[in-house]
């Protein structure tokens, strides 16, 4: 294992970051949620597919600078 990984493994997110996480993960899951429903809004797929995206281009910046989510 090289000491970058190393580093990788052991940075820790700042309590910020954290939350934004926590976040937009509550945020996907809603929205997913929303759109099985009977009633669901008429964007409620569009509402997912973004929120889905937000997310995974959050995760894949954190993991480009080094943090292992």
């Amino acid at each position: 294992m090289q000491k970058s990984d190393i580093q990788r493994i052991h940075k820790e997110l700042t309590p910020a970051q954290k939350e934004e996480l926590r976040f937009l993960r509550r945020d996907a899951d809603r929205c997913q949620n929303e759109r099985f429903k009977k009633d669901s809004h008429p964007n409620a797929t569009q509402n997912y597919l973004a929120a889905a995206e937000e997310l995974d281009r959050f995760v894949r910046e954190l993991r480009r600078l080094g943090y292992h989510i």
